[in-house]
C-alpha cells in the first residue's frame, strides 16, 4: 500500500472530510499537476455522498486552513478543485476544458 493511499484511507476512517479532501486536491495538484475532479471523491476509496461533499467544499470555502483550495467548472459545468499552492487558476480552467471538452473535439 503506498504512503498517499494509506494517509486517504486513515482520513476516511477518521471520518475527516474535509482534511481528505485537501489532501487529495493537494497531491494531486502537486504531482501531476492537474485539478481534482469532485466525482472522484464519490468513488474509492472516499465513498462521499454528494451532500457531505457539498458541506465539506462549503466549510473549507470559510476555514483558513484550506485557503488555498478553490473551485474551477469546466463549460460543461464539471466541477474541480485545486490548491492555489501548486496551480493558477487559469491553469486549472485550462486543464478541466481539456480534460472534459477539448481532448473529444480532437480527432
Amino acid at each position: 500500500m503506498s504512503e498517499n493511499y494509506a494517509a486517504m484511507s486513515l482520513q476516511v476512517v477518521e471520518q475527516d472530510i474535509c482534511r481528505a479532501i485537501a489532501h487529495a486536491v493537494r497531491f494531486e495538484c502537486q504531482t501531476y499537476p492537474r485539478p481534482y475532479k469532485v466525482a472522484m471523491l464519490m468513488q474509492a476509496p472516499y465513498y462521499f455522498q454528494e451532500a457531505q461533499i457539498e458541506a465539506a467544499i462549503a466549510a473549507m470555502d470559510v476555514a483558513p486552513e484550506y485557503a488555498d483550495i478553490r473551485q474551477v467548472e469546466s463549460s460543461t459545468a464539471v466541477l474541480y478543485l485545486f490548491s492555489e499552492r501548486f496551480m493558477t487558476y487559469g491553469k486549472a480552467y485550462g486543464l478541466c476544458e481539456w480534460f472534459e471538452v477539448e481532448q473529444f473535439q480532437n480527432p
